[in-house]
């Protein structure tokens, strides 16, 4: 994906420049651009979250997530304006620090917080790593195809979220 069409061992895909980087360079600056969108967010959304509530913080960071894995996939041709998309959808991905904070509210024992942070903090990893196989597996049909599957994946998650306030109303926001 960061490098230039053209150049040895690089994938038709690969965005046709990545001026003003090189490839090294570029290799950290396209997941940088997204990480530093998270740390923003990171700032903001917990107390957002006690404001506004935790369910519709939540929300808000799937669907800006899954609108955002869009725009990347829209992006693909252009190395800055993926970049560019990649921060926005940054912006949106805290919900792991939002559904921390839902475990710590709804468990009353410690015990209970520990093991439900700990399976969110998993799956939030098996996550990160299935993006990773799937694009591997999905190379053949192109780098950012994957993209369209992690968009799909933020709504099934904003389904469960849904389904699970439905069932279970913990929270009011």
């Amino acid at each position: 994906m960061v490098l230039p069409r053209g150049s040895p061992g690089a994938h038709a895909d690969s965005f046709p420049s990545t001026e003003p980087f090189g490839f090294s360079a570029a290799t950290y600056f396209v997941p940088m651009t997204a990480l530093l969108g998270v740390a923003i967010a990171s700032l903001v959304i917990g107390k957002l979250s006690d404001i506004k509530g935790r369910k519709s913080c939540l929300l808000l960071c799937l669907y800006g997530s899954t609108v955002g894995c869009i725009l990347k996939f829209i992006a693909r041709k252009s190395f800055w304006f993926y970049n560019g998309m990649n921060l926005l959808n940054g912006l949106f991905s805290a919900s792991v620090p939002v559904a921390l904070a839902y475990a710590g509210d709804v468990n009353e024992t410690k015990r209970e917080k520990d093991a439900e942070i700990g399976m969110l903090v998993g799956i939030s990893m098996l996550g990160s790593a299935g993006g990773g196989i799937i694009s591997i597996l999905m190379e053949t049909q192109g780098l950012f195809v994957p993209l369209l599957i992690g968009s799909a994946l933020t709504l099934v998650g904003r389904d469960i979220v849904d389904i699970q306030s439905v069932c279970v109303p913990r929270d009011g926001g």
